[in-house]
This record gives C-alpha cells, structure tokens and sequence, in this order.
C-alpha cells in the first residue's frame, strides 16, 4: 500500500532525516548491470525527501522507526547496508515500464553500471509512475516508446501555480487546496465519467486561463499525468512507409432532398421504390426540413422501406401500445418500490437533472411547465425500461432532443431514438471501449492520410483526447440544430460504411491543421482552439471535405493495411491474423515488432488501456 507523506521528526544522533512521501511492500529490486546479488528477497522501495533531495531507497527489511501518530522517521544511515539499494532521484536517467507485466520497472541511472529493476509482487507499478510523472518532466524516448526520461524536478512553483491560477470551482465548495480539489474531480470521472464531464461542460474551458488570460502549458500536462490519472501505456506509434494516396476530389454538395422527388418515390401502395437512391441524395444534400419528421423514420429503421401504407399504420399502432407498455411500467413503480431500487431511483434523478437544462435556449424546450420537456422525460424514462442494461447515461439527452423536435410526439421520438442509441451505444458503456476505439480509428486514419499530422497530434500528449467531444454524441455541440442534423442524416444512409462520423472529423482536423501546427505549440493551446470552433464550422465544406478523404482513401484500398481496410468497411486482406505471441520478452515489445504489425509496415502499438478515458473527458467533453 502507498503510504500518505508523513511529517519530518529530527531524531538526536541521527545526521539526516527525512520525510517519507512513497512506500511500496513486497517488492523485489536488484541491480542488473551487476547481477551481484541474484537471492533477493522482497523488501519496502520508499521515496524520501531529505534536505539534500529526494531519494529512492529499497530495503530488504522494515527500517523505518516510528512512534505513535503520524510521524515517520528515515534516517540515510540505514542505506548503507549492504542489502539496501538507495541512489537520489536525480541521477535517474530513465524509466521503462515492461509493456506485457505491468508490475516490471526498470530504473537506469545516469552510470550506465547502474540499471535498477524492480518487480511489485502484489501491485502494478502504476502509483509509483504517476507520482514520477506528477512531480518530475518526462519525455518519451525515440527509441522504445516504453521508455521515458526523466528531464527534470517540477518546481512547487510550477505546480501549485498551475492549480491555484485556474478560473474553475473543481468541487461545490471552496477547497484550500486545489490540487486535492483536482484529484477530487478526478475520482468523481473514475465513478461517473461521462456525467462528470457533461455537468463541468460550460466551465472546464477555463481550466486552463490565468488571471490575465494566458494559458499554462504546464497545467494539462500535469493533469494528464496525475496520481489519479495516469496510464503507463499511454503510447502509439506508428512504425510505416507513407502509403501513397491519389489526388482528393472534393464535390460539391448536392441539393436536399425535395417534396416532389420524395413523393416520386413513392409506389400506388405508398412502398418507397428505390431506397438506394434516396440514400445517395440524402447523403449528397440532406433532406428537406419539412420532410425530416417523414424520411426519417425510414433511415433510421422504424418504417422498412417495402413497407405499404397499410403495413406503416399497422407497425406504428403496434409499436405505439408497445412504447405504452413499457412508458406504464416505470409509471407504475411506487414510493415505496422506488425506495428499494436504487438504479432505478438514480436514473431517474438522472434524467430529471438532464431534461431541466437540455437546449433550453431553444423556444422548443424553452419556459417552465414545458410539455416538450415533459415528453424528452417521458421518452428517457421509457427508454430504461426498454434497455435496462445501459439504462440512461448523461449525453442521451443531447442525441434525443433533435429527434423530438423533429418528431413533435413521444411514440415516433422514442422509436427513432433507440435505433440512433442502437447504432452509437458503445459511446456510453461503462468501461468507455467504443470511444477507446474510435479514437484509435481516427488515429489510423489520419496516419496514413497525413502521418506527419498525425504524428504532431500525438506528440502533444495526450494526443487526440479533444476530439472526444465529437465522437460522444456526434457533434452534437460543435454544429447549429440543422446543421447537426444534416450530418447525422449522413452518417444514417450508411452509405460511406459505419463510420462516417470519424470522416467528419478527419476534415475539421484536416481544415484547421495550419492553425494547429503554425500557431499552437502545446495541447492546451490546441484544445482551447478546437473549443471555440463550436458553431463556426461550415457544414456543407465539412461534408465535402469528409466524402472526399472517404473516397481518396477507398481508391487506394489495395495498398491500405487491413485495420483501415476494416474501418473503410472492406474485407481485410490477411482472413486469418497470426496469433500473438504471449511471449514477455523485451524483444517482442520493440517498436518494430509490434502486435498490430501489417503487411504493408503500418504497425501499432495501441492497447485498449491505451488511453486514459477519464483524462479524455476532463479535458474534452466540454
């Protein structure tokens, strides 16, 4: 267990004391440029603040005198034992974390005779790194990007500056001291990320302006790295020959959809006739705003488009008593029922939070005793029942407020809603994988569209963690209400495969890569221009701009490796991927060797715990 920092006790005969700020037990460490000693036995590895510095002391038995209270005395006589290991921190030169056992570290000092490993018998080395990175400047190594060198001390200026300048109430009372208030707000992601993020969203923006508006280029940096935080593998490389792409044709976009060519598709029996062209213009040009509450129903699956008059009527009586069913049982709990059952007691409370502040400055959803907000409740409600699994995540709200102004009722909205949940669920799962995952997408993407963009992006650390906003609820606040909803009638037709949404955002990061690379040295800086990008994106650009990189790269597809293959929608070239070796051996792990190694030499080493899910909604969703 990770001991708190204990207050310094001058103890009489003792020439130097100091103040323990890390302890781990029952870890073994050894010097393996030696090999001197190859019995160890687990011990205790400390840091310790002395007056000359810090230092890390291994000790093969308990060497620390205590009395009763807080108190907890080191005294540097006791390294010198020849069982102990103990160098001052400064003359560590790097650290590698071993990518496959995650309770491996290995400390190399700036003698090269000096290479420290350490193996945690109980625990991940995980708190010893955050506290490396949250009190000393790293920085990836070239070579081996498990590796990271330490560049120097953090200066308690440097890091209560970054925290006390911050214009952000972290917690709902004043803390007199921020960096707990920080941790606080950390812990709180780490329960409830997503509903964390959504309830920071108007304030996190100032997370990073001083007084005098000026941005610390320290301050994401040390969030992303905080005890609470941090990820040892957070790393990706790519390891490829630039594949070469065919000039981008950018169309204009196509006129919406009309009321006469809709009727024209239409049969004697009211069957839609062709479903593939009135895909192709909807993708092309959008839809009609008068024709969104019809078309609609059927982009989204609730109407089949065979589908005579007759069978419409039919299927929506059907699926009205349906909605009704399940709208009673939620009804019907009782007080006292609802005292009994938790989950559904906070959903509720949930979504009551949500639909009292959801897009009321439209006149929609505006004024109190607003039956629009009445029937956004009752469509959340009902959706619990319907999916219990997922239940009601904070950001359904932001996907289900167009469809009801569109829809103008309750049965439609919801029906339209859970085929848009089905098709975006993963956004909201608990353990964040469909954001991990779209994340990696749009690096792969952007990596073989423009990889030395691509390779700036991740060197900013933590890298693509501002576009997570887009991602959660597909740009739902980046764009005006019609302007939102031309885009997701895109990304409905299918038409560009399942992953348009990821396109979109190739093309804004692609629009706005001069202002990033020319003016913005650092990711506060980047993220705080992306930020007030909001509302000032040209939709129809932006959907030329995304169908013209989708079909540049479909063009190449032959020379494309297969996880963009498989992004694009295309049939991966290798049926059957060797199987990973579960080998531990630094070899495996180097870059070159990495586990998503392709045919054409685009490899990635990009975990599932690749990202830090709840520093991406800290620092984005906002």
């Amino acid at each position: 267990m990770n001991s708190p920092e204990r207050e310094t006790m001058q103890v009489p005969g003792q020439p130097s004391v100091g103040v323990e700020l890390f302890s781990q037990n029952g870890v073994v460490m050894r010097n393996q440029a030696s090999r001197s000693n190859e019995d160890v036995c687990p011990g205790t590895l400390r840091i310790v603040q002395y007056s000359s510095g810090k230092c890390f002391e291994w000790h093969p038995a308990v060497s620390v005198s205590s009395e009763e209270g807080d108190w907890a005395v080191v005294s540097k006589n006791d390294s010198n034992s020849d069982d102990t290991i103990s160098f001052d921190v400064t003359r560590i030169k790097e650290y590698r974390v071993h990518p496959k056992n995650k309770r491996k570290i290995v400390f190399t000092l700036r003698d090269p005779r000096e290479i420290y490993g350490a193996v945690f018998q109980t625990d991940s080395v995980d708190s010893l790194v955050a506290y490396i990175r949250q009190f000393y400047r790293t920085r990836r190594s070239t070579r081996d990007h498990h590796t990271y060198k330490i560049i120097e001390e953090r200066t308690e200026r440097t890091i209560q500056k970054s925290f006390c300048d911050l214009e952000f109430d972290f917690t709902r009372g004043k803390s007199s001291n921020p960096a707990d208030s920080v941790r606080r707000l950390i812990r709180d992601f780490r329960q409830k990320p997503i509903q964390t993020a959504l309830e920071s969203a108007a304030k996190i923006a100032d997370l990073y302006r001083y007084e005098n508006g000026a941005l610390s280029s320290e301050t994401p940096e040390i969030l992303s790295h905080s005890e609470e935080s941090v990820s040892i593998a957070d790393e990706y490389q790519i390891v490829s020959p630039t594949i070469k792409l065919p000039p981008r044709e950018i169309l204009s976009r196509g006129n919406p959809l009309s009321y006469e060519q809709w009727l024209q598709f239409h049969d004697a029996q009211g069957r839609i006739t062709n479903s593939e062209l009135v895909k192709k213009i909807i993708y092309q040009g959008g839809i009609s705003s008068k024709l969104r509450a019809d078309v609609w129903k059927y982009l989204l699956g609730y109407l089949p488009w065979e589908a005579t008059t007759a069978e419409q009527i039919e299927i929506r009586n059907s699926k009205e008593k349906e909605y009704n069913r399940m709208k009673l049982q939620w009804q019907m709990v009782t007080p006292a029922q609802e005292a009994r059952f938790s989950d559904f007691r906070d959903r509720k409370s949930l979504i009551e939070k949500d639909v009292n502040r959801c897009d009321r400055s439209l006149d929609f959803y505006a004024g109190e005793n607003n039956s629009n907000l009445k029937s956004l409740h009752n469509i959340l409600m009902t959706y619990i029942m319907y999916n219990f699994d997922l239940g009601y995540v904070q950001g359904m709200s932001d996907l289900l407020a167009p469809i009801l102004f569109i829809m103008n009722n309750e049965v439609d909205a919801f029906w339209c809603f859970s085929a848009f949940m089905d098709k975006v669920a993963s956004n909201f799962d608990v353990d964040q994988a469909g954001s991990k995952r779209q994340l990696l997408h749009l690096h792969e993407l952007l990596s073989v569209m423009d990889p030395k963009f691509a390779e700036y992006l991740k060197n900013l650390e933590p890298g693509y963690l501002f576009c997570f906003r887009w991602l959660l609820v597909i740009f739902k606040r980046e764009f005006s209400y019609d302007d939102t909803m031309t885009i997701w009638e895109a990304f409905w037709t299918g038409i560009p495969g399942p992953n348009f949404h990821l396109f979109v955002g190739l093309a804004i990061l692609d629009t706005e890569k001069s202002a990033i690379m020319d003016s913005h040295s650092n990711f506060a800086e980047t993220l705080k221009h992306i930020n007030e990008l909001a509302m000032k994106i040209d939709v129809n650009s932006t959907l030329s701009k995304a169908d013209a990189i989708y079909r540049q790269l479909l063009a190449a597809e032959v020379s494309l490796p297969d996880p963009i293959r498989t992004i694009l929608g295309l049939e991966p070239l290798q049926k059957e991927p060797n199987p990973l070796s579960d080998s531990e051996s630094d070899a495996e792990d180097a870059p070159n060797s990495s586990p998503g190694h392709c045919n054409n030499g685009l490899s990635q080493s990009f975990n599932d715990d690749q990202f830090d899910i709840d520093t991406a909604i800290m620092l984005n969703y906002m």
